[in-house]
């Protein structure tokens, strides 16, 4: 047995344990490109289903905010016609002789 044998079996023994530690990147690297691709592939159509969730959800809330607030501005309308109405109808004139002094 040379020296040559024993460099031989610690060359093929080097190269055999780089390989085994290189194996498990790389394998990390395939599932991570591959997961990129799935979520690249999936992505537009879990958009697309959001985006029409987010448009039926602002549909909802902009009619129960119409039906809440319809109510409220036909009252102080309502209010505001009435206010209006009754200062017009119990407004005193000036008095004759004040001649448009205002008190």
């Amino acid at each position: 047995m040379s020296l040559a044998l024993w460099r031989d079996i610690a060359l093929v023994w080097l190269a055999l344990l780089c390989f085994i530690g290189l194996i498990v990147p790389l394998v990390v690297a395939v599932f991570a490109v591959k997961g990129m691709h799935a979520a690249v592939d999936h992505t537009p159509r879990l958009l697309h289903k959001a985006q029409g969730y987010s448009r039926a959800l602002r549909t909802h809330t902009e009619t129960a905010s119409d039906r809440v607030s319809e109510p409220v501005i036909q009252f102080r309308s309502r209010s505001t016609q009435i206010s209006t109405f009754l200062d017009r109808l119990l407004r005193r004139p000036a008095a004759h002789w004040t001649r448009g002094e205002k008190k």
